[in-house]
């Protein structure tokens, strides 16, 4: 009988790899392995390991008393827990969408620049918690300056606009006049027209008396508000001119401290 040819059989690479090939992928398990057990070790620390000791300091305050919670739970522990994180997200968006002018002084050290910066999260207001709690805001308007006040130093002061009629009192809706007097600081707004809006007690009791005499409508809605959230006019206008309907304006910056620094139901005294 013929002799069958010998069949030839195809190599097994699986069973049989290149000789080289296993210190290669023995190093590679190795490197992976180690790398995995490390990540793990990180997240296993992470948890109990609080910021480096002075992580974040200087970087700022945000805007806004008792507004959130310290963003160094959790992913803020890298920033430190000068940040706080607020829930109010459409009060995040009017913050750090807002840029203002450098308006405010520190009356406490005489620096001419105010003390407020830029952050990742907005405009935030630094070392408002040095500030001494302030007890009443004082406005004086032919000064166009608006003081925080405690006892008779001053804490804080900001260049401020006022109505487009400034010279006195105003006694009814739509005159355009800032009122005088002594009122409280009301309401907040995080969503009004303009960058953050705190709205004062006008009108008070002689404002409603001296209006019904007059069989007149004594107007309300005055606001301590920043910048316009669609501007009308060139910065460097709202910056020199009195723009407001009888409202108080500050930069947007100096709306972040003053909203910061103050509380509802706050004395204002309203001054010439």
């Amino acid at each position: 009988m013929p002799t069958q040819a010998p069949v030839a059989r195809p190599v097994n690479r699986a069973r049989s790899p290149h000789p080289g090939a296993a210190p290669i992928m023995a190093a590679m398990f190795k490197y992976v392995a180690c790398l995995v057990l490390s990540c793990a070790a990180a997240m296993a620390g992470a948890g109990s390991l609080g910021p480096a000791p002075g992580a974040g300091m200087g970087i700022g305050q945000v805007a806004g008393p008792g507004m959130g919670q310290a963003m160094g739970r959790g992913m803020g522990q890298g920033l430190g827990q000068d940040f706080e994180q607020r829930p109010d997200q459409r009060l995040d968006q009017r913050i750090d969408s807002g840029t203002g002018n450098a308006g405010g002084t520190v009356a406490s050290t005489g620096q001419g620049a105010p003390d407020v910066l830029v952050a990742p999260g907005g405009l935030v207001a630094r070392g408002a918690d040095a500030v001494p709690p302030v007890e009443r805001v004082l406005v004086r308007k032919s000064e166009r300056r608006l003081y925080l006040m405690r006892g008779d130093e001053i804490l804080r002061s900001y260049r401020i606009a006022l109505g487009l009629r400034p010279e006195g009192s105003k006694e009814r809706a739509g005159d355009y006049r800032t009122p005088e007097g002594n009122y409280r600081l009301a309401r907040r707004n995080p969503n009004s027209d303009f960058f953050l809006s705190i709205q004062v007690s006008y009108p008070g009791p002689q404002d409603l008396e001296r209006a019904r005499r007059n069989h007149w409508n004594p107007g309300g809605s005055v606001m301590i508000h920043g910048q316009p959230n669609t501007p009308r006019h060139p910065a460097a206008f709202y910056a020199r001119e009195d723009w407001t309907d009888g409202c108080i304006a500050l930069s947007n910056a100096d709306m972040v401290e003053f909203w910061r620094l103050t509380r509802e139901n706050m004395p204002i005294d309203i001054e010439p």
